[in-house]
């Protein structure tokens, strides 16, 4: 199973056993991050009873669930699937640094189990025991399956890295019976360089079977179990493609995107749901001016370059310069390395544009940017994982010059009576 060739991916397993087995056990064998993502995605596969125990329960209004400063939502899932992969993986002492999207704490070691103020009702206690002892399993059959040397050539280069979780990206959906656009994100970046080299997007409730992407583009690995790759029908004959969109509302400037493009919208939650939907042609770009964070769009920055695609900051694509003298393409001496967001632990936007970005309850440092409708002029008033800058992704059919110059062209012309809103 590493095939980027994702016109033939299309694996389904009867059970999670079945699924585990399918995947390299023989660590040696293995490029170092390749290994980094079958060993986080077996942890994702065998976590999955116990999420899916969670959403039946948040689903028929057993509470477990809370709303952030933000007004976002948090489920005990979100806090214990974060925990199980920090501390029971042991990612926390594999990798240099880790950046979570929930700050919470769990308790696991003693009755009654804990996810910040939540107490973890009894009935689950048997599947999350279960759950946590798998992964461990797990844990030490990479470590043991490797040689000493190769243990510590591992380690040294696993040092370098930083991972950036979402454990359920798209809660909102996660609490609205939505799960199946929900997945876990666990991204891993060059904390040198700043920039994604490994990720994992898994989404567990989707049916017949949890379905997920996985990639590291330096090894040329890439592997997925997807959906069928289709085509979104649309009703009008004179559209030419699909925009991926949140389910809720959107930006005067996506809705102007959809008009210059002749777009029909495709809406679904989460960051990484959108991407894995554009690997199975669900669409044909995902386009967002808004209110993402870095624990988003790590993982699927990632797998969607190991699998040919790309992931830009929307700011940047859009001031690419295009050239009359080459059938007004993209000019080549475009800087690629501005392109991408830069993934570090930090307590600073590392991406931050002065005067860029409006004030919101979602991106500003203080939880109240909405009350004074205000551009952020420095770094310290924006939250440090916020993406203040946009998106745009594509998969590797629109990766291409002729495809980019288009969609550019089509985005100039929309921001023009609708500048994006980059908040």
């Amino acid at each position: 199973m590493t095939s980027s060739d994702l016109s033939e991916q299309s694996i389904f397993v009867p059970d999670k056993k079945e699924e585990n087995d399918e995947l390299c056990n023989d660590y040696d064998s293995c490029g170092h991050l390749e290994a980094l993502c079958i060993v986080t995605l077996k942890a994702c596969i065998e976590v999955t009873p116990a999420i899916e125990a969670l959403y039946d329960s948040i689903n028929n209004n057993d509470g477990n669930t809370k709303t952030k400063a933000d007004d976002s939502v948090f489920t005990i899932a979100d806090g214990l699937v974060q925990y199980i992969l920090t501390e029971v993986l042991s990612l926390n002492q594999v990798v240099g640094e880790i950046v979570g999207e929930e700050d919470c704490i769990v308790n696991l070691t003693s009755k009654p189990y804990t996810v910040d103020d939540f107490i973890i009702p009894i009935e689950f206690e048997t599947i999350i025991e279960d759950t946590t002892s798998k992964i461990k399993k797990i844990q030490q059959e990479w470590f043991s399956s490797l040689s000493f040397s190769e243990q510590k050539q591992q380690s040294n280069y696993y040092q370098s890295l930083t991972a950036f979780i979402d454990p359920i990206d798209g809660t909102r959906e996660f609490s609205t019976q939505k799960g199946e656009q929900c997945t876990v994100c666990v991204g891993f970046a060059d904390t040198r360089t700043g920039r994604p080299v490994a990720g994992v997007v898994y989404r567990p409730l989707s049916k017949p079977q949890s379905t997920w992407a996985v990639g590291a583009k330096d090894e040329n690995y890439a592997s997925s179990s997807l959906l069928q790759q289709q085509k979104v029908d649309n009703d009008n004959d004179d559209l030419s493609g699909s925009l991926l969109t949140t389910n809720g509302r959107i930006s005067p400037f996506l809705e102007s995107i959809m008009d210059e493009l002749q777009y029909k919208r495709v809406c679904s939650g989460g960051a990484g749901n959108k991407m894995l939907m554009l690997l199975e042609g669900q669409g044909t770009a995902y386009i967002q001016d808004r209110g993402v964070s870095r624990w988003d769009t790590c993982a699927a920055q990632a797998v969607l370059e190991a699998n040919g695609g790309v992931l830009y900051k929307l700011d940047q694509f859009m001031s690419m310069s295009t050239s009359m003298s080459n059938n007004n393409d993209i000019t080549e001496d475009n800087d690629d390395t501005l392109l991408s967001y830069t993934y570090r632990k930090t307590n600073k936007n590392l991406d931050f544009v002065p005067d860029s970005a409006l004030l919101t309850k979602y991106n500003a440092a203080d939880g109240k940017g909405g009350i004074e409708q205000r551009l952020a002029v420095t770094a310290s008033e924006v939250k440090p994982y916020s993406n203040l800058c946009g998106l745009m992704a594509l998969d590797k059919s629109k990766n291409n010059l002729k495809s980019k110059t288009e969609i550019l062209d089509g985005l100039k012309r929309a921001a023009k009576s609708s500048p994006p809103a980059f908040d």
